[in-house]
């Protein structure tokens, strides 16, 4: 028999796959480049984002 702590854990972990499944945001996305981006304009936008 589960006891409420491993389910609690158990849906926790659910909870937290869902996210990274429906997390569909690309990292060009995140950094405002497009997919055709530079090496210089990536790194460029991801300190720009990191300064914020």
């Amino acid at each position: 028999m589960a006891t409420p702590q491993s389910v609690f854990v158990f849906a926790i972990c659910i909870l937290m796959i869902t996210e990274l499944i429906l997390a569909s945001k690309s990292y060009y996305d995140i950094l405002g480049v497009p997919k055709s981006a530079s090496e210089r304009q990536i790194k460029k936008a991801f300190h720009k984002l990191a300064m914020k």
